[in-house]
């Protein structure tokens, strides 16, 4: 998603999923929503090293609209910053705190936690609830 918000563009899809919509979870699954209102689902917990403010994480992501408009990703190395330096948008380092290397989370992103009424260029357009999953792969 650029996640520095940069303004820059998706482009197309990354993998044979990401303009199909986002992948549907399974009956039961449950967003735990914290007090930013970002809600967060953990599709699997990973068993390596913790996420956490001030240490270099590298994730994948994939990124839709609420329509199930594809926005973008990251592509196979991932993507890599520091949560707690306020270089990409407030969801993606509030989210990826507590993940597990080999975790896979989905983000329900409030568009204050994202672009706001500014949007994003043509992809993302003023206030935007954005759809993202994410993956850790690597913390340090």
């Amino acid at each position: 998603m650029n996640p520095s918000g940069d303004g820059g563009t998706g482009g197309g899809p990354q993998d044979g999923s990401a303009s199909d919509g986002p992948p549907t979870l399974p009956p039961g699954v449950e967003a735990e929503r914290t007090e930013s209102g970002l809600e967060i689902l953990d599709i699997a917990v990973g068993d390596g090293e913790e996420a956490g403010l001030d240490r270099a994480v590298r994730i994948r992501y994939r990124v839709w609209l609420t329509d199930g408009s594809f926005v973008e990703a990251s592509g196979d190395d991932g993507a890599e910053f520091v949560p707690g330096s306020g270089s990409v948008i407030e969801a993606f380092e509030e989210g990826v705190i507590g993940m597990k290397v080999g975790g896979k989370r989905r983000l329900i992103v409030p568009s204050d936690l994202a672009y706001g009424p500014q949007g994003r260029g043509t992809t993302i357009p003023p206030y935007a609830t954005l759809i993202t999953d994410l993956e850790l792969l690597a913390v340090g």
